[in-house]
């Protein structure tokens, strides 16, 4: 009679932990898209929600173009991973970085607010709302160190 409370014991700590992982990307956002060709360099900060880019002047959300050979989460570490040939470049939380993409804003041309032209994202994972500021950065290309 003792094994049937244990098995039910069992198969809630599996589902709450099953939901407690989220999403394979993590913090980050994630779309399906085009890629840009700029460049920015910056101080990676990730979040619990949310990934960062912060330049000396300003802070930019990242959104991650879906792409399993360039991108991918490290949850056990909190690392973004980019295998650059034979070798591995990792970044956390804190260190420089450079990423390849582009950039939009409110600001940017009468375009609408940030909010609008998120909306016209094909996302695969949405930035969470607390997440969304006024500069976002889509890296699509290349990470590398500065």
């Amino acid at each position: 009679m003792a094994r049937r409370p244990l098995i039910g014991f069992l198969f809630l700590l599996v589902a709450v932990v099953t939901i407690g992982c989220g999403s394979p990307w993590g913090p980050l956002a994630v779309y399906r898209g085009p890629s840009m060709k700029a460049r920015m360099t910056g101080t990676l900060v990730i979040a619990q929600r949310c990934a960062f880019l912060e330049t000396d002047r300003t802070r930019y959300l990242i959104a991650l173009r879906e792409d399993n050979a360039l991108w991918r989460w490290d949850r056990d570490s909190l690392e973004i991973v980019a295998p650059q040939g034979d070798r591995t470049l990792r970044f956390g939380s804190g260190d420089p970085i450079t990423l390849g993409g582009g950039g939009f804003s409110a600001r940017e041309g009468g375009e609408g607010s940030v909010a609008e032209q998120l909306a016209q994202i094909d996302w695969i994972v949405p930035p969470s709302p607390e997440c969304v500021l006024a500069q976002v950065w889509m890296a699509s290309g290349e990470i590398s160190s500065p």
